[in-house]
């Protein structure tokens, strides 16, 4: 049974066990490179290449008794088999085993001679067994003669392979566990030669590093696959923020969790609730693919229901199918809209720890709620929260804005002999608030119509221009100036009360002469760096008032005002503008005067208010560019009235 020579230490010499078992150390081994591997000695075996752990290498010992666990199955493997026949041709032994520790058995990925059933079941119950030896002492083993001691082969799980003599090399994986043994079996006892020793060592460090690869090469598909996922999770998460940042309302966040929760999630339904414990309101989503109109009705948050109880609780309810779902809700078991659905999700939307609702997802057909998942749902529920709070808060300033600006904005007067309309579109859409106001003042021979514009189009500018605007009315009511002494008084008293606010604004006079005088009204105007009026006569013919505009308010208080005095007949329209109508980026201030002339000019016979509406939409008003406010006045023709 081979070559005598360099035989290695027999039972009964001082390396021999109690029980028979001979430890061979195999001193002084010289091991040839593997694939151009140091061999690092191991008690005189040669070891796997770098990287994996041995008594000698960088000082750390290998692990002993680490279960292979999913490594390998117990199956045949091409590349290992090729290793067990390898072992046992060159070794002239019975059987040769790639055998790797599974904790409670050991399972032979590789092997060549076995016999049934162990070659067709692959794998061996029970220990101490010679191959689990191996691992658990993480040590080359050597035993000549099996049934040396008293022991029988049949006590271990050994005796499945009729072991008579056994010699055993530990294989490592990539994280320098001992996880099996590289063994070479013989039906009678025999002696391992110093030669087959290092030939087994040999293949077992080709075997342990075929082991490694495979280790290496699955996590960079784990890893891969981590990766990809990640990715894809990355850009779901940029969707959903995406997709929320530009919502403002709380139909906007419905509308942008609906698309979600279908492109990305694969959802078929859902709801959305919105409220706190008190009370709240609910929109469902019976069909996430169509963009159908929903309706948010009110639905009591202390119900027995998931959303409300998600809420209450401030914990997801994730159920991956129905049966699941109503083990914890069976009361619903009868009920039409709970009575079919695979996987759900209910996720309590919050904000500083306050509920806000709570997102409700179903999905057609049972699927794993993974943590991927998981993930996902959780960062959806909070964009949701982050938008639904963003929208409250929006909308409560919208109110707030809409007060302000309804207090802001005067109630055209009734005045006998004069038709007024006014309009008024701010820059913020969303807040519906400006700077620019318009006013007009009833006395009982005149009325003072003003227009102005303070720079900046949000609620600090519409504050200044409250103030502008009361501090005017109160100077109108107060004494009878003239437009200009007006004008000078408000930018003196804007100065000294440390506002400094700039402004631009203009102040008209109208003055029936005479009731019966049918010939118009007599107008006397004044302008801080405000656009003059426009003149638009019955017949269709315009005219710009020609005086010249003084320095516009919060600059000089000193600074000389003129007052203009013009007429406008019956039946023309005098019309008054913040340079929001026509100024717009991209055209020539003249351009765009020329366009409202003719515009003006189309309508002149319209009542004001169809006028002014005309007038907007011919100036092609945006939302976005700059606040705009109309004033128009019309001396009426007494005969008329």
């Amino acid at each position: 049974m081979g070559d005598d020579t360099g035989k290695a230490a027999l039972p009964g010499s001082a390396g021999v066990t109690p029980d028979g078992f001979a430890d061979v150390p195999l001193d002084g081994f010289a091991m040839e490179p593997l694939d151009g591997f140091a061999m690092v000695p191991l008690d005189g075996f040669a070891t796997p290449p770098d990287g994996f752990a041995s008594a000698q290498l960088d000082g750390v010992a290998l692990s002993p008794a680490q279960p292979a666990g999913d490594l390998l199955p117990a199956a045949p493997d091409e590349e290992l088999d090729g290793f067990a026949a390898m072992a046992r041709q060159l070794l002239h032994v019975s059987i040769a085993l790639v055998s790797l520790d599974d904790g409670d058995r050991q399972v032979f990925p590789g092997a060549a001679g076995l016999i049934e059933p162990l070659a067709t079941t692959r794998a061996a119950q029970g220990a101490p067994a010679f191959g689990h030896q191996v691992v658990s002492t993480g040590r080359p083993l050597v035993v000549p003669d099996a049934r040396a001691g008293g022991r029988a082969p049949a006590d271990t799980a050994d005796g499945d392979l009729r072991v008579g003599a056994f010699a055993g090399i530990p294989l490592v994986d990539a994280r320098g566990r001992v996880v099996g043994a590289l063994c070479a079996i013989e039906h009678e006892p025999r002696e391992f030669s110093a030669g087959d020793l290092t030939t087994l060592s040999e293949i077992a460090a080709a075997c342990s590093w075929s082991l490694v690869r495979r280790q290496i090469v699955s996590g960079l598909q784990e890893a891969t696959h981590a990766a990809i996922r990640a990715t894809r999770q990355s850009r779901l998460l940029l969707r959903f923020s995406e997709a929320m940042v530009h919502t403002t309302t709380e139909n906007e966040v419905l509308a942008a969790v609906r698309a979600l929760a279908h492109s990305a999630l694969g959802a078929a339904d859902g709801e959305l609730a919105a409220g706190d414990l008190r009370a709240v309101r609910r929109a469902r989503l019976p069909d996430l693919s169509s963009a159908a109109t929903t309706c948010w009705l009110a639905v009591d948050p202390g119900a027995d229901l998931p959303g409300p109880r998600a809420m209450r609780s401030g914990r997801a309810l994730v159920y991956t199918d129905q049966t699941a779902f109503l083990a914890d809700f069976p009361h619903l078991r009868d009920d039409p809209t709970w009575a079919a659905g695979g996987s759900r999700a209910f996720l309590p939307l919050s904000a500083s720890g306050r509920p806000l609702g709570w997102l409700g997802l179903g999905w057609r057909a049972p699927r794993r709620m993974d943590d991927d998942v998981r993930e996902l749902l959780s960062t959806l529920a909070r964009t949701t929260s982050q938008a639904m709070q963003r929208a409250a808060l929006i909308q409560q300033r919208r109110e707030v804005a809409h007060t302000l600006q309804d207090a802001l904005l005067s109630t055209l007067p009734v005045v006998p002999g004069l038709e007024l309309a006014a309009r008024y579109n701010p820059a913020s859409a969303s807040d519906k608030v400006g700077g620019d106001w318009y006013d007009a003042l009833a006395f009982p021979r005149s009325t003072t119509l003003v227009i102005g514009d303070v720079a900046g189009h949000d609620v600090a500018a519409a504050a200044e221009m409250g103030q502008l605007r009361s501090i005017l009315r109160g100077f109108a009511i107060d004494r009878d100036d003239s437009p200009s002494e007006l004008l000078g008084r408000l930018d003196r008293a804007n100065l000294a009360l440390g506002s400094g606010t700039v402004a631009t604004a203009l102040v008209a006079r109208l003055e029936a002469t005479d009731p019966d005088d049918s010939t118009g009204a007599r107008l006397t105007w004044s302008s801080a760096g405000h656009y003059a009026p426009l003149l638009v006569h019955p017949d269709g013919r315009t005219a710009q008032l020609t005086g010249r505009s003084d320095l516009l308010l919060g600059v000089d208080g000193s600074a000389q005002r003129h007052t203009w005095v013009d007429r406008v007949p019956s039946g023309s329209t005098l019309l008054m503008f913040t340079d929001g109508l026509i100024e717009l980026r991209g055209h020539r201030v003249g351009e765009r005067l020329e366009v409202l002339r003719r515009e003006a000019a189309r309508v002149a016979g319209e009542p004001l208010d169809r006028l002014l509406d005309a007038v907007l939409v011919a100036m092609a008003h945006r939302d976005d560019q700059d606040d705009v406010a109309v004033l128009a006045a019309r001396p009426l023709d007494p005969a008329a009235t």
